[in-house]
């Protein structure tokens, strides 16, 4: 994927605004690296990794719980 973008920044020529555009399937490679890495790590590693994981997931949650809260709040000043 990472060739295709570089085709897509080199050869095509196409700009920055492009680049954030079809870069954004980078994220779908989180979740594999870190199922790799969860079946290389040994069993005493993998219950710290997974207490990370969800604690980051935990503060992901309850951030956009947070700024979607600020949102509606937001949007109900404006349109009330």
């Amino acid at each position: 994927m990472f060739a295709v973008d570089l085709f897509y920044l080199v050869i095509m020529k196409v700009g920055l605004v492009e680049s954030f555009i079809y870069g954004g399937r980078f994220i779908f490679m989180i979740p594999i690296i870190l199922a790799w890495l969860y079946q290389s790590l040994n069993i005493n590693f993998r219950s710290y990794l997974l207490f990370i994981i969800a604690g980051l997931t935990l503060v992901v949650l309850g951030n956009n719980l947070v700024r979607m809260l600020d949102f509606v709040e937001m949007a109900k000043k404006i349109y009330p």
